[in-house]
C-alpha cells in the first residue's frame, strides 16, 4: 500500500474579512445544530450500501473505494434504480494516472470518474493485478457501458460538519489514512494510534459516525473481506491517523441511465 495524499488550495480573505468570519461561524453553528448526534449510512438507506469486498494481495484499496462509494451513490440518488456494483479492475488497469495494485492517489482517482467513468464489476471482474486496458468487457458480447460523475461535482472536504453534511446528504464518500502497525491488529471498537510504525497508506469508504464518551469517531468499511474488523467495518476516533484531513467525493451522472 502507497500512501495516499491530496492537497489542498486555500484562498485568502479580502478586506472584509471580519464579516465573512462572523458569517461563516454563524453558518457554521447553525450547521452543527442541524446535525444529528449520530448517523449510518446502511440504516439511511439499507438497500443502497454495498457488501463488503476483498481486495487480496493486490494494493488496490483506493480503486475499490473509489468504486465503492460511486456505486452507492448511484443507488441513492437514483432512489434504488440504478443498482450496480462497479469494477476496481476497470480503475486498476485503465487509469493511468495511478499505479494499479502497486498502489494510487485518490484526487486522480476522482477525476477519472469524471473524465472516463468506471464499467460495471459484471462487465470488468477483478483479477487482483494489474493488466492491459481493453476497453471493453471480460465478455466482448457485452456491453461497455461507463458510470460517470458528473463534471464540477468533485469535493473535497476537510472540515468535519461538512464531511458529515455532505455524508448525510448525498452518501458514502472517500477518505484515506496512514496505516501504523496496531492497525494491523484491530478487530472491534474504536480504532486510535497507540504505538508502531507506519506501514503505509490505506483507502476506504466513509458510511458514518457516532460518539463514544462524548468523543467523535467515523464508521468506515474496509476491504479486507468480511472476516476482518466488525464485519468488515471499523471504527477510528476523529482526528486520528489523517483520516478526516480530506474526505473526497462527486456526484453521479445520471442522465444516461434514467
Amino acid at each position: 500500500m502507497n500512501p495516499i495524499q491530496a492537497r489542498l488550495s486555500k484562498g485568502r480573505t479580502g478586506h472584509h474579512h471580519k464579516v465573512g468570519k462572523s458569517n461563516q461561524f454563524s453558518s457554521k453553528n447553525k450547521l452543527r445544530q442541524a446535525l444529528p448526534d449520530s448517523f449510518d449510512s446502511r440504516l439511511e438507506w439499507p438497500g443502497c450500501i454495498h457488501g463488503v469486498r476483498n481486495q487480496g494481495g493486490c494494493g488496490s484499496c483506493w480503486a475499490f473505494s473509489t468504486a465503492g462509494f460511486l456505486e452507492d451513490r448511484f443507488c441513492i440518488a437514483s432512489n434504488g434504480a440504478i443498482d450496480v456494483r462497479l469494477s476496481p479492475q476497470d480503475l486498476i488497469t485503465c487509469d493511468h494516472q495511478n499505479g494499479g495494485c502497486n498502489g494510487g492517489f485518490l484526487t486522480p482517482a476522482l477525476n477519472y470518474l469524471v473524465s472516463h467513468g468506471v464499467v460495471s464489476d459484471e462487465c470488468m471482474p477483478y483479477k487482483g493485478e494489474t493488466s492491459y486496458c481493453t476497453y471493453q468487457c471480460a465478455d466482448s458480447s457485452s456491453s461497455y457501458r461507463k458510470y460517470h460523475c458528473k463534471a464540477g461535482t468533485l469535493k473535497m472536504l476537510s472540515d468535519v460538519d461538512e464531511i458529515k453534511e455532505e455524508l448525510m446528504t448525498n452518501g458514502p464518500m472517500n477518505v484515506g489514512f496512514t496505516v501504523y502497525t496496531d492497525f494491523m491488529s484491530y478487530y472491534s471498537g474504536v480504532y486510535e494510534y497507540v504505538t508502531g510504525w507506519v506501514e503505509g497508506g490505506h483507502a476506504v469508504k466513509l458510511i458514518g459516525w457516532n460518539y463514544l464518551d462524548d468523543r467523535l469517531y467515523w464508521i468506515l468499511q474496509n476491504q479486507w473481506g468480511a472476516g476482518w474488523g466488525e464485519d468488515g467495518y471499523f471504527n477510528v476516533f476523529a482526528g486520528e491517523v489523517g483520516l478526516d484531513s480530506t474526505a473526497f467525493a462527486c456526484d453521479p451522472d445520471l442522465h444516461e441511465y434514467l
